[in-house]
């Protein structure tokens, strides 16, 4: 099984022989069953991510450029198209203690027995370096879309370790599976589940018994935390992932969103749309607090999005990535009612080419149908081809999988990579 990570991405591409070599031999054992000078294949650029979103039908939101957990960076890997699946030799009876003696929970509260393949506890902050290893060895090899483990839900810090997240380690002491429930309480009751097995131990039902696991502990803070509420789950999936879709499906869950990347050269740009009462400026960082505001109105009735904070927002407005120049602001009466906010691919400058990433476009609800989000991101590629770009990328979430067409007949992207969102909602009489 691959590893199921979800909520953000940023745009990047393979990496160079050597880095990959080097990105090896920077791990810790044990290493992916995987000679690192062999060829990857071709890979994509790509950029999506649900924590900001477009509000007409389709939404975007920033690349994560937030560290991993343990300080390690969460850099790119090469990417292969191969399908993954979940093998299933199933879980046998539980032992009467694990080997490690570590079924007891912090506080004698959860249970974190997953299964009898390894030996299983809750994660605290002491093992972040050995999770933030494990996570860069399975990325390694499945490239996943997301990999930034905070900005894929949107979270201002790394919480509730210890009590939603199990970890499973080998006699020697090596973590080679993790599960763990990021909670949001801003509304409906929300648990995102976040995991992943290391290739050296998949194929056993592992990756099966630990998400049943989270399903279960999601439901145990349910019945802790709002007793007598349902609680919604969700769970990102690669396109690739389809043996962790099937999965899911087994289990309840049913498609809800879809996210896509989108590319287009910056040549042949459309005519600039102007919209009639609307003024369409650059940004500048006076709009930044209205556009927060903005934005958290434009995507508060999705389910399965969490309310972007101040420090998240302003972090993503500061890097050195982000781009003024390339964004812009929508406005009625001097108000804020639409945004198209900018930035550039790091990675890919890094290999001498300059490509523009639209992170963030919305409109208010109030204000849609009209054209304002065609008219800022036309002024935005306008923008990046004043300055020299070699294409432009955006991020694409929506409820509808054909909504990406708009954007291709108007103009002119073509999709790339993509994501769904799969989700279920226990109802509060679930035991």
């Amino acid at each position: 099984m691959r590893c199921w990570v979800w909520h953000c991405r940023t745009s990047r591409t393979c990496r160079s022989a050597s880095a990959r070599r080097s990105t090896c031999a920077d791990a810790r054992w044990p290493r992916p069953p995987v000679n690192c000078s062999l060829p990857w294949g071709s890979c994509s650029t790509r950029g999506t991510s649900p924590g900001g979103r477009c509000s007409t039908d389709a939404q975007t939101t920033s690349p994560p450029r937030r560290r991993c957990p343990g300080g390690a960076g969460c850099g790119s890997r090469p990417r292969r198209a191969s399908p993954g699946r979940e093998g299933g030799f199933g879980v046998g009876p539980r032992p009467a203690a694990d080997r490690l003696g570590a079924n007891e929970a912090p506080g004698g509260g959860m249970d974190p027995y997953v299964g009898r393949h390894l030996n299983w506890r809750a994660l605290t902050d002491d093992d972040l370096v050995d999770l933030d290893s494990l996570r860069g060895q399975i990325e390694l090899l499945d490239d996943p879309v997301v990999s930034s483990l905070e900005r894929l839900v949107g979270m201002d810090d790394v919480t509730d370790l210890s009590d939603n997240s199990v970890g499973g380690w080998d006699d020697f002491g090596n973590l080679l599976a993790y599960g763990w429930n990021i909670v949001d309480e801003d509304g409906i009751a929300k648990v995102y589940l976040l995991g992943g097995v290391h290739p050296t131990h998949r194929y056993l039902g592992i990756g099966r018994s630990v998400l049943e696991w989270q399903q279960r502990r999601a439901i145990e803070w349910r019945d802790e935390h709002r007793p007598g509420e349902p609680v919604w789950l969700g769970c990102y999936v690669d396109h690739a992932q389809a043996g962790l879709g099937k999965l899911l499906e087994k289990l309840g869950f049913e498609q809800e969103r879809y996210f896509y990347d989108m590319h287009r050269p910056l040549d042949d740009l459309p005519p600039l749309l102007d919209v009639d009462g609307v003024r369409i400026e650059r940004f500048d960082q006076r709009h930044a607090t209205d556009l927060l505001k903005l934005h958290n109105i434009c995507f508060r009735d999705t389910l399965g999005t969490r309310r972007v904070g101040n420090s998240v927002w302003q972090e993503s407005l500061t890097r050195d990535s982000f781009r003024p120049a390339w964004s812009w602001v929508a406005l009625v009466d001097d108000a804020p009612v639409g945004y198209a906010l900018s930035g550039l691919d790091e990675e890919l400058a890094l290999e001498g080419a300059t490509f523009g990433w639209t992170d963030r476009v919305g409109v208010h609800p109030d204000f849609r149908g009209r054209g304002i989000a065609i008219a800022l991101l036309q002024r935005t590629l306008v923008a990046m081809a004043e300055d020299g770009c070699d294409g432009a990328g955006i991020g694409v979430d929506t409820t509808d999988p054909a909504s990406p067409g708009l954007l291709k007949r108007n103009l002119g992207y073509e999709p790339r990579d993509g994501l769904v969102l799969m989700s279920k909602v226990v109802p509060a009489e679930h035991p």
